[in-house]
């Protein structure tokens, strides 16, 4: 409803009284196709298309272009890859188009932050928390796409590094990583109202001090998996949690599928990404998906040798329920898009686009990679 009033409102800029379009925006074409081409255009390319006409510019800065790529399924700027340059200690994002093989660095974030976590909610990317000059950063900064710019937003009640953060219904959450013992432990953000809450649960000593490993969302539930091997599950409809030892998948327990899951998550390294109710990580060159509803780990088929060549540096991400897969090799990154098909017992994909790009002489690693069209 929003989307449609924006493009509502916007579009009077480009009609009189009878309907008729008072400024042309492609000569030759009427507007509504010529709105259709410059939402081709990767939104990183806009900076370079605003001098070219007022006509443009002020298309380009409205909410209607981005209406009219969306409601017409038209392609998006898909995976988005935090790089850390180790030699001259800072990071920056990049934007890969699966579709056309391009990849365009985004703006420079207005705070210097490394080691920040990031999660995407309600379109954009949000930065939060890190390191800035080696000191516990409170900071939070969220990118815009349709924009093309980065602004910063209401601060943490507490500085934090290596928090648990996901994005569900829409809200930031966040948990431990501020390393004392507080009620602030655990906080949540709403976009609508730029604010931080404190959520009212009990505290996790063992989070408190930021030793959150990886976290992922499944069916409205945040699943997280600490650096001890200790695992917990968030209920933001309840506000509880509970903490899962992966010690003994086996024992008798409430909780023994969910002790399955964590048993090998602890085993594995870097990023997971849940994928049509499947949570996607990898272990020894493999992906694995962790199947909820029989409770066990199955190995992803039909990869191909050049994603299982150096596995174990990967990232993996949702890119519009496909799985995305990034990682390094020597100096280039490799990044691929993989349909997912679940049959009975097993799982399969089907390799969508896999190419990679060599990087620069510099020294560098992956620090995280999103999608904002998750």
């Amino acid at each position: 409803m929003r989307q449609q009033e924006a493009e509502k409102k916007s579009s009077k800029r480009f009609k009189d009284s009878d309907g008729e379009s008072s400024d042309i925006i492609l000569p030759g074409l009427p507007n509504e196709i010529a709105l259709d081409c410059l939402a081709k255009v990767p939104r990183l390319m806009h900076q370079h298309l605003l001098a070219v006409s007022k006509v443009w510019k002020t298309v380009l800065s409205s909410q209607i272009l981005n209406w009219n790529s969306s409601s017409k399924g038209l392609p998006k700027d898909y995976m988005y890859v935090n790089l850390m340059f180790s030699a001259i200690g800072d990071e920056r994002f990049y934007a890969w188009n699966l579709e056309n093989k391009t990849c365009l660095p985004l703006p420079m974030c207005p705070v210097n932050v490394t080691c920040a976590k990031f999660v995407v909610s309600r379109g954009r990317l949000f930065s939060i928390g890190g390191l800035v000059n080696s000191a516990t950063s409170a900071d939070v900064s969220a990118y815009d796409p349709s924009l093309n710019r980065w602004e910063c937003l209401a601060s943490l009640k507490l500085p934090r590094y290596e928090p648990a953060v996901a994005s569900i219904g829409g809200k930031i959450y966040v948990m431990g990583g501020c390393g004392v013992d507080s009620s602030d432990w655990a906080e949540v953000y709403d976009p609508e109202l730029g604010l931080w809450t404190s959520l009212s649960i009990p505290s996790l000593e063992f989070l408190n001090d930021g030793f959150c490993r990886d976290c992922a969302v499944v069916n409205g539930k945040l699943f997280g998996m600490c650096y001890g091997g200790l695992g917990f599950v968030f209920d933001p409809v309840l506000s509880t949690i509970t903490t899962v030892s992966s010690s003994d998948p086996y024992e008798r327990s409430p909780c023994n599928g969910i002790q399955v899951l964590f048993a090998t998550w602890k085993k594995l390294t870097q990023k997971a990404a849940v994928v049509k109710g499947i949570l996607f990580a990898y272990l020894e060159g493999k992906i694995r998906g962790y199947d909820f509803e029989h409770n066990r780990w199955l190995a992803l088929q039909g990869t191909g040798k050049r994603l299982r060549s150096g596995l174990y540096k990967a990232f993996l991400v949702n890119v519009e329920e496909k799985l995305g897969v990034i990682r390094k090799n020597e100096n280039e990154i490799v990044f691929a898009c993989l349909d997912i098909h679940k049959l009975p017992g097993r799982l399969r994909c089907n390799v969508i686009c896999c190419h990679s790009e060599v990087s620069s002489g510099r020294p560098w690693s992956v620090g995280s990679c999103v999608s904002l069209a998750e």
